[in-house]
């Protein structure tokens, strides 16, 4: 078969190394964005200080996997006992730590982000070549490749390659597990999803969006691939649920407390003063402490906090989102080529 001829693992390969190199060569040849700023600072601080003051409103495993190169080297020493640290001003902080020589932990913090691009593509090479063979496997890793917005996004830190890596391999596992239902799979599913759920808050979406997928799975199922006995499917459910839900407490160190020693507090009551869907219930899990504190305050900016950011659109200001915009930047942002593809 071709997926066993070495031709067609080297074409992997080389389609793999062709990315990597161009997003480490382009990565050094960008200026630091807004949100790293923010961003890199942050994760230093989490795995030095153990405390989540710092970006909150994101969750921290993105930002401290691109902090390792710094902090195994150990040579970055941030001024905690500055104004900008105690009152959690997360832009004085990292303006001050980057302002100097920001390229010493700019680009060893993007270079650790392009392996979260080369496991995606990996991903993407995967599914492709399971739904539809060895041929489309590599068309769809080339196009994958040579995508300006993956090529773009792989080499930021930011969390949004992260997030779409969680998606597409949270919902690439579920079909892997409808071929083949077993626990195994399910505990594997359980902690793709417990990842996406600690790279991005609009990860929220994918229990919903699984839970469809198995209602429909159910209603619909092929022939050849019978969903289990209602007894075993429940329990392939919870193992998947557990599982996530420890994965995203290891994502938070197992600690209820976003800053251990108490000397910060979250800014909960600015957040719950907004009016926002689910305020409610976010506040009473707090309350009961079944989710990590930190996760919770995050998602509650998302939700409520972001809602009033002013944005930029189609020459109009606004504070609110616009149902155009998504359509608009696909249409934009994505190569013509693509979309040919796509239709055909």
């Amino acid at each position: 078969a071709w997926s066993n001829h070495p031709l067609h693992k080297v074409a992997v390969a080389v389609l793999l190394l062709i990315f990597a190199v161009a997003a480490l060569i382009s990565l050094r040849l960008e200026s630091v964005t807004f949100d790293e700023t923010a961003h890199i600072p942050a994760g230093l601080t989490y795995l030095q200080k153990n405390d989540l003051r710092l970006n909150a409103e994101h969750p921290p495993m993105v930002k401290a996997w691109s902090a390792v190169p710094a902090w195994l080297a150990g040579k970055e020493r941030p001024d905690y006992r500055s104004g900008a640290w105690l009152r959690g001003d997360q832009w004085t902080f990292g303006s001050d730590l980057l302002q100097n020589d920001p390229g010493r932990l700019v680009t060893p913090a993007r270079s650790m982000m392009v392996l979260f691009g080369i496991f995606l593509g990996l991903v993407v090479w995967r599914w492709a070549r399971e739904l539809y063979g060895d041929a489309a496997g590599l068309l769809s890793l080339a196009l994958f490749v040579l995508s300006p917005t993956m090529l773009a996004h792989t080499r930021l830190v930011t969390t949004d390659l992260p997030a779409a890596l969680g998606y597409t391999l949270t919902l690439w596992l579920f079909y892997r597990y409808t071929c083949r239902p077993a626990g195994g799979r399910a505990i594997l599913l359980g902690a793709a999803l417990g990842f996406a759920l600690i790279t991005k808050y609009s990860t929220i979406l994918l229990p919903p969006i699984l839970f469809l997928l198995l209602v429909l799975w159910l209603a619909f199922p092929r022939e050849e691939q019978e969903p289990p006995a209602r007894k075993k499917l429940g329990g392939h459910v919870l193992l998947t649920a557990l599982t996530a839900y420890g994965v995203l407490w290891a994502g938070y160190g197992f600690r209820y407390a976003a800053v251990p020693d108490g000397g910060f507090i979250l800014p909960w009551a600015t957040i719950l003063a907004q009016e926002f869907g689910g305020r409610d219930l976010i506040a009473w899990v707090n309350r009961q402490g079944l989710f990590p504190e930190g996760y919770l305050y995050g998602l509650a900016y998302a939700l409520g906090g972001a809602a009033r950011r002013l944005s930029y659109f189609h020459g109009e200001l606004a504070v609110t989102g616009r149902w155009a915009f998504f359509p608009m930047a696909f249409l934009l942002k994505t190569p013509p080529a693509v979309i040919v593809l796509l239709l055909w």
